[in-house]
């Protein structure tokens, strides 16, 4: 059985991942809340909770720590973004004793944050995820299909950029501190641009596989929190992600009297078969899918490169295709980071001091596996960041990459 802990990092998360691709059918035991300290935490068990379902037998149950009749302990658990999505997806639900419980039941106990979430009251959703307001689209599923505050009410449009604002705005001012404002409107104006293109993108292309087949379940969304991490948790939160443990270690309070590193974050995820997928498929590169398409890894990252140039776009219509590309350079000016999980890649851009370019922009981690996509942006209201912190890997083993240098896979550039 893989069974996640309460609490964990992004390490402990790829050795889920791990875990899970030696043994596609065992069971899965999720926590009824969670302490999501990982900046990204959230997204990606959302997308372990996909992975595993989109592997398990029609047998192989999702196991919770409740029994068939408590639905104080059943309402705890779907009452989260996690729990709705993992309920929606799951083919068999268990509790304690191997208790069945019934999916309309527990779906039951999840209806006023579903409520919640479909009319867009930021403030209720608050009260259920405490520092985080999640935005979830289930296709296929009753009343979690289009989310007014991402789509128009009754229709399968997706709002416009200027709603994408005004909804990071509204959530922020529901979640951040007054006191530790993100006023800056080039950065909302970048962060909304970011969400509306990946978001549509999401909408596009994350219902169906690379044969055009449609999912039996597919779940796409958003998440905008607020992070408070004391600071001897911060570099243990990342273990397993060197840029992002640099990137920690170089975090400086603004008030030295500060114990908490203060992160705003945003992420955006989907079910489909990741970014690089979306890229070569539109160049006509791909027809099964990057794995039976025997796409190599060095071929996957360079599309998703692709689509974070100024101009790279999966998409038509009226995206320009610069969304990825300012929300980089705005990043790189205000000292946040960005973490991209799709397909068999992990790639992170990260900002050393703000105003400045860092040492060190990416690293790209050779996973060998395919999986869904996340993307998180996070930056620190309360932070400033030391120089000689962040370092650059190389080693003389490794594939040629840009700027000609030899970089080992599990580090590379964005630039």
């Amino acid at each position: 059985m893989l069974s996640v802990e309460k609490s964990f990092s992004l390490g402990d998360f790829e050795t889920y991942l791990d875990n899970l691709w030696a043994d596609p059918e065992q069971e899965l035991r999720l926590p009824n809340t969670l302490k999501a300290d990982a900046i990204g935490g959230q997204a990606s068990l959302l997308q372990l909770v996909i992975t595993w379902a989109r592997r398990a037998t029609e047998n192989t149950p999702l196991r919770i720590y409740a029994d068939g009749n408590d639905e104080v302990s059943i309402g705890h658990f779907s009452r989260t973004a996690v729990g709705l999505v993992a309920l929606n997806f799951a083919r068999a639900i268990r509790g304690y004793g191997d208790a069945a419980i019934e999916r309309s039941k527990a779906m039951e106990t999840a209806l006023p944050f579903v409520e919640a979430m479909h009319f867009g009251h930021l403030s209720d959703l608050r009260a259920f995820a405490k520092t985080t307001i999640p935005l979830i689209c289930i296709d296929n599923a009753k009343r979690l299909a289009r989310p007014n505050r991402l789509y128009s009410p009754n229709s399968d449009q997706v709002r416009s950029r200027r709603d994408f604002a005004d909804l990071l705005h509204a959530a922020g001012g529901v979640i951040i501190p007054r006191s530790r404002p993100i006023s800056d409107p080039r950065l909302i104006s970048a962060a909304a641009s970011l969400m509306y293109e990946a978001f549509l993108n999401t909408h596009e292309h994350a219902q169906a596989d690379a044969a055009g087949n449609a999912y039996r379940r597919s779940v796409r969304g958003v998440l905008i929190g607020s992070r408070y991490i004391k600071r001897d948790k911060l570099v243990p939160s990342a273990s397993g992600h060197r840029p992002i443990e640099d990137y920690f270690q170089a975090w400086r309070p603004d008030h030295p009297a500060a114990q908490h590193a203060q992160f705003v974050e945003m992420s955006i995820f989907d079910s489909g078969a990741g970014m690089a997928q979306t890229w070569l498929q539109k160049k006509g590169r791909v027809s099964t899918g990057i794995l039976g398409s025997q796409i190599s890894i060095e071929d996957e990252f360079q599309a998703v490169l692709s689509c974070f140039r100024k101009g790279g776009t999966t998409k038509g219509g009226e995206t320009s295709g610069n969304g990825l590309f300012r929300i980089m350079r705005v990043v790189s000016d205000n000292g946040g980071f960005i973490r991209v999980r799709s397909g068999r890649l992990s790639l992170v851009h990260v900002a050393g001091v703000p105003g400045h370019q860092s040492d060190v922009d990416e690293g790209l981690e050779d996973c060998k596996r395919d999986f869904p996509c996340t993307l998180t942006l996070a930056l620190s209201p309360n932070g400033l960041f030391l120089r000689s912190g962040i370092r650059l890997y190389q080693s003389a083993e490794g594939l040629e990459k840009l700027n000609g240098s030899r970089l080992p896979m599990s580090s590379a550039s964005l630039r």
